[in-house]
C-alpha cells in the first residue's frame, strides 16, 4: 500500500488552483446564449473557434479526471473508517451542494419576477413557479426530467454529485478490486473510452476514482510519470490536441457520444467516431500526466508555491460562481455589445480571466468579513490545504 510522500502531498497542493483555472476555461467557449426570445448563436469564425475549442474542449477536459484521481488518491492514502468518510464528505460536499443549488434556485425565483431581468432568467424549462416535486428532486440529483439533462441547477456541480457518490462507494470499489484488478481495470476502462452511461456516475468518475485504489494497492505514487521528458511529452500531446482538435472542433462543444450510438448507426463513420473516441481518451491522460510533470516546476519555487497554496484556498468558492456569473455577463454582451472577428478570442481570455478574478476577489471578501457562511458555504475549507515544502 502506497502512502502518499511529502513530495506528492505538495505537488497536488500547487495544482488545486490551476485544474479550477481549467475549468473556467472549459466552461468559457460558450457559442450561444438562450433568451425569452429564443437562442442567439455567435457568429466566430473558424479560426477563433478552432483555438477556443483546443483549449476548453481538449486541453482543459483534463481537470475533472485529475480532480476524481486526488480525491481518490488522498481518501485511500489515510483510509477512514466507512462513518468518518460519510460524516467528512458530507460536511465538504453534500451539504454546500444542497445549499449552493437553493441559492441558485432562489435567484432565478428572484430574477423571473422582475421585468428587467426575465429575459435572461426565463428559459420556458426552467420556470421556478412552475416547478412539481420531480423538479425539485431533479435540481439535486438532474437527471429525472429532460429540464436537467443530466445535470443538477448548477451544472457544473455535477461533478460533486459523482465524487460524493464514489466516497460513499470507496470500500465496495477497494472489495472488488482486491477480489478482479485486471477484469474490472479492462471493465471501467473500456466504459469510459467509449462512453457507456451508467447513470450513477459517470464513467470518467469510475475510472480515474478507482486508479486511485489502483495506485495505492499497488505502492505506485504518482510522480512515476516523471519518467517522461518534456521533449517527448510536449510534441506529442500538441499533436494529440491538435489532431483531436481537427476532428472535433466543428461541432462546437465536445459531445463524446456513447458506443452504442455509434453502432446504432449502422455502421456508417464507425472509424470516425472511434478514432475520436481514442484520441480524447489519450489527450486526457496526457494532459494528467502534463500537469503533475509542471506540478514538479511549481514546488522548485517556493514564493510560486505559497501564492499557489494560498489561492487553492478559495478554489471551492471559485468553482460554485464561476459559471452562473460566466452564463449572465455572455448574455449581457451578446445583448449590448456587438463582437466580431478578432474580438471574440480576446472576448474569450477576458471573460476567463475576469471571472476568475472577480470570483477570487468575492471570495476573499466574503471569507474575511462573513466566515462563518463562508466555511458554510464550502465545506468548511476556511484555511489552504498547505503543505510545507521540504524534502521527504
Amino acid at each position: 500500500m502506497a502512502v502518499l510522500s511529502l513530495q506528492s502531498s505538495q505537488r497536488i497542493v500547487s495544482l488545486r488552483f490551476l485544474l479550477i483555472v481549467l475549468v473556467v476555461f472549459a466552461h468559457a467557449n460558450i457559442t450561444e446564449v438562450n433568451f425569452t426570445e429564443g437562442t442567439q448563436a455567435f457568429a466566430i469564425p473558424s479560426y477563433i473557434q478552432f483555438i477556443r475549442f483546443a483549449i476548453s474542449d481538449v486541453i482543459a477536459r483534463c481537470e475533472v479526471s485529475v480532480f476524481f484521481f486526488i480525491s481518490g488518491f488522498l481518501l485511500y492514502s489515510k483510509m477512514y473508517p466507512f462513518s468518518e468518510v460519510f460524516s467528512r464528505r458530507s460536511k465538504s460536499i453534500l451539504l454546500p451542494y444542497i445549499l449552493w443549488n437553493l441559492l441558485v434556485v432562489g435567484m432565478f425565483f428572484v430574477m423571473q419576477s422582475f421585468s428587467f431581468t426575465q429575459a435572461y432568467f426565463s428559459n420556458p424549462d426552467n420556470i421556478i413557479r412552475n416547478f412539481g416535486f420531480i423538479d425539485w428532486v431533479d435540481i439535486f440529483w438532474g437527471k429525472l426530467t429532460t429540464t436537467r439533462n443530466g445535470y443538477p441547477m448548477i451544472v457544473q456541480f455535477w461533478f460533486l454529485r459523482d465524487l460524493y457518490i464514489m466516497s460513499l462507494l470507496c470500500y465496495v470499489l477497494k472489495w472488488i478490486i482486491d477480489k478482479i484488478p485486471l477484469i474490472f481495470l479492462c471493465i471501467i476502462t473500456v466504459v469510459w473510452i467509449f462512453n457507456i452511461e451508467l447513470y450513477i456516475v459517470a464513467p470518467r468518475a469510475l475510472l480515474f476514482f478507482s486508479l486511485s485504489y489502483y495506485a495505492v494497492k499497488y505502492g505506485k505514487q504518482i510522480d512515476t510519470v516523471d519518467v517522461i521528458p518534456f521533449k517527448i511529452l510536449i510534441p506529442v500531446y500538441a499533436l494529440t490536441v491538435l489532431t483531436q482538435s481537427y476532428l472535433y472542433f466543428h461541432e462546437v462543444k465536445l459531445n463524446t457520444i456513447s458506443i452504442f450510438t455509434v453502432l446504432a448507426g449502422g455502421g456508417e463513420g464507425f472509424g470516425y467516431e472511434i478514432t475520436k473516441m481514442l484520441l480524447h481518451a489519450t489527450n486526457v491522460l496526457l494532459g494528467f500526466i502534463m500537469l503533475w510533470r509542471i506540478s514538479a516546476v511549481f514546488i522548485r519555487h517556493e514564493t510560486l508555491y505559497n501564492v499557489l497554496a494560498w489561492l487553492s484556498a478559495f478554489n471551492f468558492f471559485v468553482y460554485a460562481t464561476h459559471e452562473p456569473l460566466l452564463t449572465m455577463v455572455n448574455k449581457i454582451m451578446a445583448k449590448y455589445i456587438h463582437v466580431q472577428g478578432f474580438g471574440f478570442l480576446l472576448q474569450y481570455f477576458a471573460l476567463a480571466f475576469g471571472i476568475i478574478s472577480i470570483t477570487l476577489v468575492a471570495g476573499v471578501i466574503m471569507k474575511r468579513f462573513l466566515p462563518t457562511p463562508y466555511a458554510i458555504l464550502t465545506g468548511g475549507r476556511l484555511n489552504p490545504f498547505f503543505v510545507k515544502l521540504g524534502k521527504n
